[in-house]
Order: structure tokens, then sequence, then C-alpha cells
């Protein structure tokens, strides 16, 4: 069996580091250093948030549509089955499933952007019923931090009335009174 050349890409240099040694530990792996990225049959990308600004980075990266992605994350953040499908993701593992990640990047390698695991949910569409995309997830989830609209606005560069209008239209979609109903709301449904 030829060896599946996996690169390995990160949210910050830590997870890069614990990555890269999960990935090593797979004998059945290959691990490429950054400068042979290119020649990747599958990347692993570790982050705390699979939110938009994961699928930014990913849609940046060389090679973004030559090779699948496997994804681990501590929290999935919503966005749909086209957004993640555009950036050649196929798995989003949780962080207490890295025991299948040797597994998740040789079926993604088999199966050229097919979804090989989904404990998620979220490539199949099931674990964001809301049907909210990443931004506004992101949106209600800073909201939950007791952040205002201006400091929500400055840290995903949007301007103020953006975010009260995506605000105004989830409230209203859902049939809620206000924002906090509204966080409360994404709270329950565990998609923050």
């Amino acid at each position: 069996m030829t060896e599946v050349r996996v690169a390995p890409l990160a949210s910050d240099p830590i997870r890069l580091a614990g990555l890269s040694a999960l990935l090593e530990a797979e004998s059945r792996l290959s691990v490429l250093p950054v400068g042979r990225h290119g020649e990747a049959d599958v990347f692993a990308y570790a982050t705390e948030r699979a939110d938009h600004r994961m699928l930014e980075f990913l849609r940046a990266r060389p090679g973004h549509r030559t090779a699948p992605v496997v994804v681990i994350a501590g929290k999935y953040l919503g966005g749909g089955l086209r957004e993640l499908a555009a950036c050649g993701v196929v798995t989003v593992l949780p962080h207490d499933a890295v025991g299948s990640l040797g597994d998740a990047v040789l079926g993604a390698a088999r199966s050229a952007r097919e979804a090989v695991l989904d404990p998620f949910g979220v490539l199949t569409e099931t674990g964001n019923s809301l049907g909210f995309d990443s931004r506004k997830i992101e949106i209600v989830r800073l909201l939950a931090e007791g952040k205002t609209t201006g400091s929500i606005a400055h840290e995903l560069h949007y301007s103020e009335r953006t975010v009260k209008n995506q605000i105004q239209i989830m409230t209203t979609g859902l049939g809620l009174r206000n924002r906090y109903q509204l966080v409360a709301h994404l709270v329950r449904s565990r998609l923050i």
C-alpha cells in the first residue's frame, strides 16, 4: 500500500505542532513539510472553531482545488455543505475523535472529496437545521460573549448596519422578539 502524503495546516503554531505529531505517528501517512504542500494527497486542518475564518483560510491555501481536506475542530459553527465542498472539506472531526484521524485522512485520499466521516453531521447538513451560515452563527456567538454590535462589526470586518441586519433577519426568521432570545435559541440548538 502506498503512503498517503498529507499536508498539516492549523489555525496556530501550537495546533500545527500537535497535528503534525499525530499525523507522523500514523505509519500509513507521509507528512509533508510546508515547502511541499503542493504534492499533498490530503490536507489536514486543525482549529478550535470551524467557522467562516477557517473557510477563508482554506480557500487561500495552495492547492485548495486539488486535494481533499480533513478538518479537526473543537466546535463547528455552521456553514452549509456547498461552502465546505467548495473548500474541498470531506470530513469534520471533533477534537475527541482524533483517534480516527489516520482513517479519515486515508479515506479522504481514497474517496476524493466524498464524505468519509461526519460525526458533527455537518456534511449532511443535519447539524445546522436552522440553515444559518457560519457568519450568522459567528455573530450570535459573539453576542453570547456579551459583545456589542459595534465590536462584532469591527472583529468580523463588517459594517455595524450589516451586523444589526443579520441579527434582525435571524430573529424575525425564527419568530423571536430580541437578540437575547436568539442567543438562547442557538445555545439550545447547540450551534454555539
